[in-house]
């Protein structure tokens, strides 16, 4: 009887789900493959993880390959996923106008906000001067799920000049 036990581990090395065991009458030399035991996602604990961008960690049985006698270890390794929101601010009156949570990334992925560009658009319809788009500069997932990173856009108070024969 062949055993091979399929890890789910975090990038640091901790347990996020149960190891699944594979036992089978495979012979010796057979092929095997364990990627009918690996998830997507998981979610442990509030967090989220998915498969990190080199899934099989080092030191671990490969993925695919060929039965041996040894029990073998196939390890999958999984970052979790980060949050994002985007902060609408004024700056005259120092106030948060509004405060919009973003889908969750990858570390490393372009944080996006497709309805960024309508909202700019509205506030400027109220008489706000954007300030700064922090969309305006490339900001990417970081890999502290323990925050939730914020993208600031600021406006100020429109001024409306006074006609002197009003």
């Amino acid at each position: 009887c062949w055993v091979c036990l399929v890890a789910l581990e975090d990038a640091s090395g901790n347990k996020i789900a149960d190891t699944v065991t594979i036992a089978d009458d495979s012979q010796v030399g057979t092929d095997y493959d364990t990627s009918s035991a690996k998830k997507s996602e998981i979610t442990k604990d509030g967090v989220t993880y998915v498969l990190s961008e080199t899934p099989i960690k080092v030191g671990s049985a490969s993925e695919t390959g060929k039965v041996t006698e040894a029990e073998q270890t196939v390890t999958y390794v999984y970052i979790a996923k980060q949050k994002a929101k985007v902060v609408y601010k004024d700056l005259t009156t120092n106030t948060t106008l509004e405060t919009q949570a973003l889908a969750d990334g990858k570390p490393g992925e372009t944080i996006t906000y497709a309805d960024n560009a309508a909202k700019i658009e509205g506030y400027q319809a109220k008489g706000y001067e954007l300030v700064d788009n922090g969309f305006d500069t490339v900001t990417a997932y970081d890999n502290d799920n323990s925050t939730i990173q914020e993208t600031l856009v600021t406006f100020k108070e429109g001024t409306t000049p006074v006609d002197p024969n009003n």
